[in-house]
């Protein structure tokens, strides 16, 4: 599952998928230096989606969503939360809600805070979703 390669956070900053699974924090100047100025945030990566500059939700190929916080580049992974495991797919709605496919078929509505309870309290939206 991809929800895309890229995702640009401004007009200087650009989240990279790699096709090797790296994500990374590309930062302008662009077109002076391939690949730019740029800082890793997370390895192992099938998907993400960011909700602002300083949080990005990441699927692990593992099957591990994470709820991954700024600043990047320091650590990695960087200071995260899990919100789920055995996750096929996911869409952010909002900083506090997403809809998560599990990777049986059940599609729920999962709700903040995360990282305290796995999964966190959420309710089924279907069952025997494709995946």
């Amino acid at each position: 599952m991809t929800l895309t390669s890229f995702q640009a956070l401004s007009d200087a900053e650009v989240l990279v998928l790699g096709r090797d699974g790296n994500l990374w924090l590309e930062r302008a100047p662009f077109g002076q230096h391939l690949p730019p100025t740029r800082e890793q945030i997370d390895a192992g990566v099938a998907a993400f989606q960011a909700l602002s500059e300083t949080e990005v939700l990441v699927l692990g190929r593992d099957g591990n969503l994470w709820l991954e916080h700024a600043p990047f580049g320091q650590h990695l992974p960087p200071t995260r939360e899990q919100i789920d495991a055995g996750v096929a797919a996911f869409q952010a709605l909002s900083e506090i809600e997403v809809l998560v496919l599990g990777r049986d078929g059940n599609l729920w509505l999962e709700h903040a805070p995360f990282g305290q309870h796995l999964p966190p309290t959420r309710e089924q939206i279907d069952a025997g979703v494709a995946t």
